[in-house]
């Protein structure tokens, strides 16, 4: 859409400026922005106007179109076409972002832009509807156990080798797959770990083989993250949960929110996260508490059937 109205020079720029953009993404998250950026792209078209002369008021006008879909859309949506915007602004081809300014709460209609999470309650039953005697259920409810119990992303889940799995005080978790390909360990709750290390023994799990298959009868292929997402919403749908309110990345918000309930310190919730910057801990919990040691045990204890903690 930008080619057709830019010079070769000025186009050569853009393509630059947009390889450095999409290298900081993962996958999932380039292929969404480009879904996003194709929308606006179609939005402005439809009424004879073109990307490179957008204004603010058409930023606004095209979040406005989108109130029948979820917040979480939404806000992505804005994030992408500020982040392809401010990627022109730095290749020199235009001089303003129209939608730096543009924030989805004060559009009429957007009532809240954070993600949702869970109450204790919710996230107990939540777990406590896997029926874990069946391999599916087993596989689903670990998955759902981790992301709360971890505040994981789905792609980090979904990459978890057998060999990411160690036990010490306390037992932890090596992340390979977290984002713009940062690597890092994270601690894990003692019963988590029991959890985990039950399942890669029974399933003779080893080195590089991912801790959650795909399927029961191969070993060596990951679930995709979409499978983590999907699994969570089964989970949802079982508990008497709304779906749209569970997520990989409500269940990520719900693990912030409940350390910081615990008094836990803002700097050990930003190592837990694999946040480089303090700034996004505080944007999922919106304060700090003061410190506390073993952050993960007491959360753990809350949600996980008591039964299943010996």
């Amino acid at each position: 859409a930008l080619a057709t109205e830019l010079g070769a020079e000025d186009a050569a720029k853009l393509t630059d400026a947009f390889a450095a953009l999409l290298a900081s993404f993962a996958e999932e998250t380039r292929r969404a922005y480009a879904g996003d950026w194709a929308q606006f792209c179609l939005f402005l078209a439809a009424s004879g106007k073109e990307p490179m002369r957008a204004r603010t008021t058409d930023v606004v006008a095209w979040c406005e179109s989108r109130k029948a879909l979820n917040v979480a859309t939404r806000v992505r949506g804005l994030a992408a076409v500020r982040s392809i915007y401010q990627a022109i602004v730095q290749a020199g081809v235009r001089d303003d972002n129209p939608a730096r300014e543009v924030k989805l709460r004060s559009i009429a209609g957007a009532k809240d832009s954070t993600t949702p999470f869970l109450a204790i309650e919710e996230a107990a039953r939540l777990l406590a509807g896997y029926d874990r005697s069946t391999w599916l259920g087993w596989r689903d409810g670990l998955m759902a156990d981790v992301g709360l119990l971890t505040g994981l992303r789905r792609e980090s889940i979904a990459g978890l080798r057998a060999k990411d799995l160690t036990d010490g005080d306390p037992p932890k978790l090596f992340v390979q797959k977290a984002k713009r390909g940062k690597e890092g360990q994270v601690g894990i709750p003692k019963a988590l770990f029991a959890r985990l290390h039950a399942w890669v023994v029974d399933q003779h799990l080893t080195g590089n083989q991912p801790i959650f298959p795909a399927r029961e009868l191969r070993p060596n292929v990951a679930v995709k993250p979409g499978t983590v997402w999907a699994a969570i919403k089964r989970g949802a749908e079982a508990a008497g949960i709304d779906p749209a309110r569970c997520t990989p990345h409500a269940l990520r918000r719900t693990f912030a929110t409940e350390l910081d309930a615990r008094h836990v310190d803002l700097r050990v919730i930003q190592g837990a996260m694999l946040h480089s910057d303090q700034k996004t801990t505080e944007n999922y919990i919106k304060s700090a508490r003061t410190a506390r040691s073993a952050p993960g045990e007491t959360f753990a204890a809350d949600v996980l059937p008591k039964e299943e903690e010996s």
